[in-house]
C-alpha cells in the first residue's frame, strides 16, 4: 500500500484583493438571507389571522425560503414545491 499524503491545507483568504473575492461573497451571502428571514417573519406577522389570510403566494415565500436554507437538498425542494403545485391546482 502506497501511503498516502494526508489532506491538503486549505487556507481561506481574510483579505479581499484582485485574486480573492471570498469575503465578499460571504458577507453579501449572509446579509442576504438574513433579509428574507426578516421579511419572511414581516410577511407573516402581516397576515396574522393564518386561518383567513394565508395564501399559495405564502405558501411559495415559505417553501422557498426554506429550500434556500437547504440548498444543498434542491431535489427534495423542488419535488415539494411541485407536490404542493399539483395539490393546489386540483
Amino acid at each position: 500500500m502506497a501511503a498516502s499524503a494526508g489532506l491538503p491545507e486549505i487556507n481561506y483568504p481574510t483579505r479581499v484583493d484582485a485574486d480573492h473575492q471570498g469575503p465578499k461573497v460571504t458577507v453579501t451571502a449572509a446579509l442576504c438571507l438574513s433579509t428574507a428571514g426578516v421579511l419572511l417573519g414581516t410577511r407573516l406577522l402581516i397576515r396574522w389571522p393564518w386561518r383567513r389570510l394565508l395564501g399559495f403566494d405564502d405558501f411559495a415565500a415559505i417553501i422557498a425560503s426554506v429550500c434556500t436554507f437547504i440548498i444543498d437538498r434542491r431535489k427534495e425542494c423542488t419535488d415539494l414545491l411541485l407536490s404542493y403545485l399539483r395539490w393546489f391546482n386540483g
